[in-house]
């Protein structure tokens, strides 16, 4: 199975903690929100990712470098132009 997750969002309600570091990669409970998010899907039996990125794009590799997490693929697409939610599952 898999899941597309919209990550692209520049999180401008949570400025200032949001200028250098998207808001799904913030720190809860010492690990990225997102890795939260990804073994709640893995636990469903998701087995590959697809993150639609475009704001600070570069970090989400950078974060979860080696395009796995916890035996889940993850696959990184980035919109050069967002084009909101449409856009990002197109």
């Amino acid at each position: 199975m898999e899941a597309i997750v919209l990550v692209g969002g520049e999180g401008t309600r949570l400025r200032p903690l949001t200028l250098t570091t998207p808001k799904p990669l913030l720190p809860v409970a010492g690990v990225p929100f997102l890795a939260h998010q990804f073994a709640r899907l893995r636990d469903a039996g998701v087995g590959r990712i697809i993150l639609a990125t475009s704001y600070r794009a570069e970090l989400f590799e950078q974060v979860f470098d080696g395009g796995t997490f916890d035996g889940v693929e993850l696959v990184f697409i980035t919109e050069d132009h967002p084009m909101g939610t449409g856009g990002a599952i197109a």
